[in-house]
Formats: structure tokens, sequence, C-alpha cells
């Protein structure tokens, strides 16, 4: 199983992050694919999300956002077929893959996580995960209820307290 994970709203709230998923290896082969912001965009993969409030960056740190998101992403994706990769958009500094490793790595220590500039115009899956994170937030913007979200069957919960122990505690991020 191969993870594709993107956010949309990166520093500002509601922020959130979208986990596609495959068995395709296709999906995974670098090419050039364009962001597509079309509100009537079809979506061929399947997909999970988690959203994060001003609240939650009060609890835990903004800093820890993508931590927490790809660990919980991973967690429910792992229970469907054991993880091979999962592909991250954006660099991600040392400090920040070792903890975001610790967590994987305590799901399934298996999963290789690899983050990367510009992977959601570079690989299938992360564009995928980053066109559905950026309709996802449109849709929040104006639909502010998301216990009565026409996507509540795909959003999952974030369980900050799973993670105190991976959590970033400088203010390098």
């Amino acid at each position: 199983m191969y993870l594709g994970v993107d956010e949309s709203n990166h520093g500002r709230y509601p922020e959130i992050f979208v986990g596609a998923f495959t068995t395709e290896k296709k999906y995974t082969r670098e090419g050039h694919f364009e962001k597509q912001r079309d509100n009537n965009r079809d979506f061929c993969l399947p997909y999970l999300h988690l959203i994060f409030t001003k609240e939650d960056a009060k609890r835990i740190g903004k800093k820890n956002f993508q931590l927490i998101a790809i660990a919980e992403l991973a967690r429910y994706v792992n229970d469907l077929k054991q993880i091979e990769k999962i592909f991250v958009d954006g660099d991600i500094p040392d400090v920040k893959m070792e903890a975001l490793e610790r967590a994987v790595h305590a799901i399934n220590k298996k999963t290789r996580v690899l983050g990367g500039a510009h992977l959601d115009e570079k690989l299938l899956l992360v564009n995928e995960a980053d066109n559905r994170a950026n309709a996802l937030y449109r849709y929040y913007n104006r639909h502010k209820d998301i216990t009565r979200s026409a996507y509540r069957d795909h959003l999952i919960e974030n369980h900050l307290e799973r993670y105190q122990d991976h959590l970033l505690r400088t203010a390098a991020f």
C-alpha cells in the first residue's frame, strides 16, 4: 500500500491534511501533474482526512500537525493493508523526520517515509491528496459544522494524546 499526504491552508485554520492511498504502484511513478482546482473534478483514489483547529494549535503547537496527521493516516490505512511507503509533499527537516519516523514505526516498522518539495506536482498519488485537500478546504470554509459534513465518512479524529512522546518541543518549525 502507498499513502500520499498533503495539506491545504497551511498555517491558517482550519488546516486540513489528506491521505490518498492505493495499492497500485503506477500512482507513485514520477511525472508532471498539474494542480486542479475544479469543484466538479472526479477523484479516483480513496482518501481520509483530518482537520486541525486554532484550539489544536494552542494545545500541541502547529509544528506538530503534520506529524500527528501522517501518523493517524498511517494508522488507519495500515489497518487496511500494510503500508510500504508514505510520500509527503514538502521537504521535511531531519529533526522532524526523526520524530515522524518514530511515530510511524510505532505503527509499522517496515514503512518508509519520503518527503520532497513539489511531490504534489511529481507524483499522481500526492497530487490527488493535494487536489482533494484544496476541495475539502473550500467545502469546510463554506460549511462550518463538521459533524454534518458531506465528507464525515472520510474524516478521522486526530488523537493528539497518542503522540505526546513524539511531539516536537522546539520552536525550530
